[in-house]
């Protein structure tokens, strides 16, 4: 199934830097020097760092362009290992490798201004195949900062990489609003009491202008309206009356408006009173930008102290959309292979849009698949060309194989709060609960040491 692509901040395009002396002998691997298990823990020493974000970024499928560098202090055997490791990730996820010209000439810095007319030819003839799809095939470039080598051709290929198309909501849906929060600057209060708060995100869908009114949400909604957004849904005091042992909540009485009053408090009517793009004020964001902007709320009683607890993965809508505390994701190919392993109650991180959220694996199960034909060919194009007469394209070639794995559906729990996601979004999600890469102890960013993870796609009966 083919699904549109709601991943918020979808780069253009991702350039990867790989050093082409990154061998295990060489500095080029981390874990080599001392300072990268000091930065980044023992988990981390022998991580390849160049290998972990290609695997990445073609598990997500990005844009993307390698950029061999370090080409000066590069060996034969050294560069064919190189390369053959590049290839074999590359061919795996079935992305066409274009391997550009080896550079054999340094080049004077006073001619890197310049881009040459051959440059610009082998570029356009390289890019022919990424117009209609960016994820056709993968440029590779082999560059030296030093000598100069390959810069002209990177330059000339930043210069004509195409641009995606933009991506329209659904024919069946309205267009209306949609802003992903992706940072929240401060919350300063104004002269009468009330608070405003400056954030800054992604328009995907419409249009926003100066005095616009809008929904701003989902706030947890088992907290009261004056907590702080500490990550935890405990409630702020205790209860009243003693509890039974055997039903904790049999002596606790409800009111008889307490669904409709969490749901006004899921979401919360604020105005936008100042926009910016590239740090200049402007009257109306458009589908497409990224811009920050100053929100107050609408008076309406007891929601001025919820904007204090505004934070990233909210969105502003024009109406009022299901938050989700369950959603089910499904897995295909190379990436469901990894995540049936993932044990019911298992802890992950699932990163999806804005959201970076805690979850736990309330359950797995597998799907069967229609065999696709398409899915097993091999580019026996171009890419099979041994520019470098290294002759290792025989040993890289993907085996054909008669069999599609099953795809394995995965429902996961948020747990500190519900949360706004597309029908169609692209997830990441990260297995593991321990300290991040850098150690950052951001609320639902913490995830194992490493980029080990898994891509799927929301379902549509969340």
């Amino acid at each position: 199934m083919e699904y549109p692509d709601p991943f918020t901040r979808q780069p253009h395009w991702t350039l990867l830097c790989v050093p082409a002396d990154n061998t295990n002998e060489s500095s080029g691997k981390l874990g080599a020097s001392p300072s990268s298990e000091e930065l980044l823990g023992p988990a981390a020493a022998d991580l390849d760092l160049s290998h972990a974000h290609l695997q990445l970024c073609l598990a997500l499928q990005l844009p993307l362009v390698i950029v061999i560098t370090k080409y000066d202090l590069a060996t034969k055997n050294g560069l064919k290992s190189t390369l053959q490791k590049l290839l074999s990730a590359l061919k795996e996820h079935r992305r066409r490798p274009l391997l550009i010209t080896d550079p054999s000439t340094s080049v004077l810095e006073a001619d890197l201004h310049t881009i040459e007319a051959a440059d610009l030819g082998e570029t356009e003839k390289t890019l022919d195949l990424l117009v209609d799809s960016p994820l056709a095939a993968v440029p590779v470039i082999l560059t030296s900062a030093v000598k100069g080598t390959g810069i002209q051709k990177l330059h000339a290929f930043l210069r004509r990489l195409p641009m995606p198309t933009q991506v329209t909501p659904p024919a069946s849906t309205p267009i209306s609003p949609l802003f992903y929060i992706e940072d929240v600057y401060g919350v300063r209060p104004d002269g009468i009491g009330d608070s405003s708060a400056i954030i800054g995100g992604y328009l995907r869908y419409g249009y926003l202008a100066v005095g616009d009114e809008l929904l701003l949400g989902p706030y947890p909604v088992d907290v009261s309206s004056d907590d702080s957004d500490s990550g935890s849904s405990r409630p702020s005091r205790k209860p009243a009356m003693p509890q039974s042992r055997s039903f904790p909540g049999a002596l606790s009485a409800k009111p008889k408006n307490a669904s409709l009053r969490n749901r006004h408090s899921e979401w919360q009517r604020v105005r936008v009173t100042s926009l910016r793009n590239l740090r200049l004020p402007v009257r109306k964001l458009h589908a497409g930008q990224v811009g920050t902007m100053g929100v107050v709320p609408v008076s309406t009683p007891n929601v001025n102290s919820s904007i204090n607890r505004v934070r990233k993965g909210m969105v502003l809508v024009a109406r009022e959309p299901k938050a989700h505390k369950i959603i089910k994701v499904r897995f295909e190919e190379k990436q469901a292979e990894g995540v049936k392993d993932l044990s019911v109650g298992s802890a992950v991180v699932v990163y999806v849009a804005s959201v970076r959220a805690s979850s736990k694996v309330l359950s797995v199960a597998t799907e069967r698949m229609e065999l696709n034909h398409s899915t097993n060919k091999t580019h026996n194009g171009a890419d099979e060309d041994d520019t470098f007469g290294f002759g290792f394209d025989d040993e890289v070639r993907e085996p054909t194989t008669g069999t599609v794995p099953p795809a394995v559906v995965v429902t996961f729990q948020f747990i500190a709060s519900r949360e706004f996601v597309e029908v169609g979004a692209k997830v990441l999600v990260m297995p593991g609960g321990g300290p991040g890469l850098y150690g950052g102890n951001e609320r639902g960013a913490k995830g194992m040491a490493g980029l080990e993870g898994f891509v799927g796609r929301v379902l549509g009966d969340v």
